[in-house]
């Protein structure tokens, strides 16, 4: 399949980047997923739904990201922290897998394929979209 000019922009970015760090937005945990890059997100501890803080726990429960308490963050503890991964090839190697396994790079493509059904007043399953 073809990418479109975001998904390029977004790979050419994390490519060099072996240990994004960002918030656990539902954006950025799916493109650390789909790219396969293991993650520290940091969920934004004022969201109305807490919605950051459910997509960080999904890639933690797979072992594909770890996930920090804003408050917990420290400059000492962060430098600390990537010091660690930087020494240890093998575990960002594993949280990259792992994060890789849990992308849904189709992910759009069903959205709309959903959607479509729906309009015909159909319920799609996911054999369907």
């Amino acid at each position: 399949k073809g990418l479109n000019r975001l998904q390029v922009l977004i790979a050419g970015t994390y490519s060099g980047a072996f240990h994004p760090t960002a918030e656990g937005q539902a954006v950025i945990a799916d493109e650390v997923a789909v790219i396969g890059r293991p993650a520290l997100l940091v969920p934004y501890p004022f969201a109305l739904d807490h919605d950051q803080a459910a997509n960080a726990a999904a890639l933690l429960k797979g072992e594909g990201a770890f996930v920090r308490a804003q408050a917990d963050i420290t400059p000492e503890w962060l430098a600390e922290e990537l010091a660690t991964l930087m020494d240890d090839p093998e575990r960002l190697t594993k949280l990259a897998h792992n994060a890789k396994a849990q992308g849904q790079p189709d992910a759009t493509l069903k959205l709309a394929n959903a959607v479509a059904l729906l309009a015909d007043g159909k319920t799609p399953t996911n054999a369907t979209i």
